[in-house]
């Protein structure tokens, strides 16, 4: 009995050392939590990019928690306009994006050797970067 718990504890260290490599992990009391915001370099975007890391009983031994924004997926789309080319008006602006949308499939990140957990803090950050990014073009109507 003995053996099995301390074989589920080193796996959970295992990985919890492996997500050490890739991400801003720490232990605050009792509980383990991590950052995938772009603040440690300059970021001053608003949402924060907190998960909780937790055991779990499942074929992984990590469980990752991302706060309800986190869990979110979105797209950011560019058209670049050129002399006298104008946007699409609103009437064909939803045609378009439907269109662009269904060509475009979200990036698969299925990949069978990174575990679960990674997949979830990619696709997070991903969403971070794009609210960000977005952010900044509407707030300073600047190109980017």
């Amino acid at each position: 009995m003995m053996s099995g718990l301390t074989t589920s504890s080193s796996a959970f260290h295992l990985e919890l050392m492996k997500m050490r490599k890739r991400w801003r992990v720490r232990r605050i009391g009792a509980n383990i939590t991590g950052d995938v915001s772009y603040q440690s370099v300059g970021s001053e975007f608003p949402l924060s990019g907190h998960f909780d890391v937790q055991r779990s009983n499942d074929v992984e031994n990590l469980k990752v928690i991302l706060p309800l924004p986190l869990q979110s997926r979105g797209r950011l789309f560019v058209f670049l306009c050129e002399g006298e080319q104008m946007m699409p008006d609103a009437s064909n602006w939803t045609k378009l994006c439907q269109t662009v949308c269904s060509d475009l499939p979200f990036r698969s990140a299925t990949n069978a050797l990174l575990p679960q957990w990674h997949t979830t803090l990619e696709l997070a950050r991903e969403y971070l970067y794009t609210k960000e990014l977005f952010l900044l073009v509407v707030l300073k109507r600047e190109p980017v």
